[in-house]
C-alpha cells in the first residue's frame, strides 16, 4: 500500500508510518480501517511535525509510542459500531464467496456427471444384419 506520508517527502513522518503500516500488518488489521488509521495517524504527525519543526524519530516515539504500540492499540481507539460494520461487511463478502464456489461445484460436477452418462451409457450402437450374398455380375450404375 502506498504511505500518503512519503508522498508529501518528510522522511520523519514516512518512515514512522511504514514502520506503523508493518505494525497493522503483523497484527492482521483489517485493510480500510488499517487505511483509515494510517491516514488518522498521518495527519496527527503532520501536526506535530509542524509544531516541533526539530523533531526527530525518537520525539515521535516519546509523543505517540513505538509503531507497534500504536498498531496494538489502535483497535481499541477505533469505533465499535465501526469495527463492526467493517466484520459484517467481511463476513458478507466471505458468504458470498462461498455460495459462488458451491454453485460452481455443483455446475462443474453436473457437466461430468451428464459427460459421463453420454459416454458411457447412451452410447451409439449397430445393428448388424446378415449379408446378402448377390451371385452374377455388379451392378454399374453410373449416376
Amino acid at each position: 500500500m502506498k504511505i500518503p506520508a512519503q508522498q508529501n517527502g518528510n522522511p520523519l513522518a514516512a518512515c514512522y508510518c511504514s514502520q506503523l503500516d508493518k505494525a497493522l500488518s503483523e497484527v492482521n488489521y483489517a485493510k480500510p480501517l488499517k487505511r483509515q488509521f494510517l491516514s488518522q495517524m498521518q495527519d496527527s504527525l503532520y501536526s506535530y511535525l509542524e509544531a516541533h519543526p526539530d523533531a526527530r524519530l525518537e520525539d515521535l516515539y516519546a509523543a505517540f509510542g513505538t509503531p507497534q504500540e500504536a498498531a496494538d492499540s489502535a483497535l481499541l481507539n477505533m469505533d465499535s459500531a465501526q469495527i463492526k460494520k467493517q466484520l459484517k461487511t467481511s463476513q458478507l463478502f466471505h458468504f458470498l464467496f462461498a455460495v459462488v464456489i458451491a454453485i460452481l461445484v455443483m455446475v462443474v460436477v453436473y457437466r461430468l456427471g451428464a459427460l459421463a452418462i453420454n459416454r458411457y451409457v447412451s452410447q451409439p450402437y449397430i445393428i448388424e444384419s446378415p449379408a446378402a450374398v448377390i451371385t452374377g455380375p455388379l451392378p454399374t450404375d453410373t449416376p
